[in-house]
């Protein structure tokens, strides 16, 4: 298997610069300084506004804590169990913290360069994700990879991988399917660079 796993416990937090939380950036592809493909985990502490970045589609979903409310021109609260929520980085919407600090996973996407998605697994043990679930044809994309919270085993065509909890395992090779063999809470993004 071609899958590089990165632990979140291996991941420096870095503060940001208002001071309202940390992040852990799990991957920066294809180079941290010129990314197309931004995943991360942060630890939001305090309210603040977001950080703006043009031309960037970005996805944010809650992993743990009581959720955010997302002022205008969003005005959404996400909780932990809601769906992934993508909006414009050309926007900064201020963040409230519902009831205390919360986590949250974010996916950033380069869309000058390509089409990005973000989204949560099914559960359950029969749970199969092909590339029809992103509306790709018979594309696969030109990066994949999966983000879990509690341990999993990814299964594909070439073998298993062993998953520990908070990673993130991740590729650049063609994959046509893909299960997770338990149920935990995950979810999988792909990224497909434009020709």
């Amino acid at each position: 298997m071609s899958f590089h796993v990165v632990r979140f416990d291996d991941v420096k937090p870095q503060r940001w610069k208002n001071g309202g939380g940390v992040t852990r950036e799990l991957l920066a592809w294809p180079a941290p300084d010129d990314w197309l493909v931004r995943i991360s985990v942060a630890d939001i502490e305090k309210d603040g506004p977001f950080s703006i970045f043009p031309g960037i589609k970005r996805t944010i979903t809650v992993l743990s804590g009581a959720g955010i409310w997302l002022d205008a021109p969003l005005d959404i609260a996400l909780r932990p169990k809601d769906p992934p929520w993508t909006f414009p980085g050309d926007i900064a919407p201020y963040c409230e913290l519902v009831r205390g600090p919360t986590r949250d996973l974010n996916a950033m996407f380069n869309e000058k360069a390509g089409v990005g998605r973000l989204q949560r697994w099914r559960t359950g043990y029969e749970s199969k994700l092909k590339w029809v679930s992103f509306d790709l044809d018979d594309n696969p994309p030109t990066l994949f990879g999966v983000f879990t919270l509690a341990a999993a085993t990814l299964r594909t065509r070439g073998g298993e991988l062993a998953l520990p909890s908070l990673s993130l395992a991740w590729t650049t090779a063609p994959i046509l399917d893909v299960q997770l063999l338990t149920s935990p809470q995950a979810w999988a993004f792909h990224y497909t660079a434009r020709q």
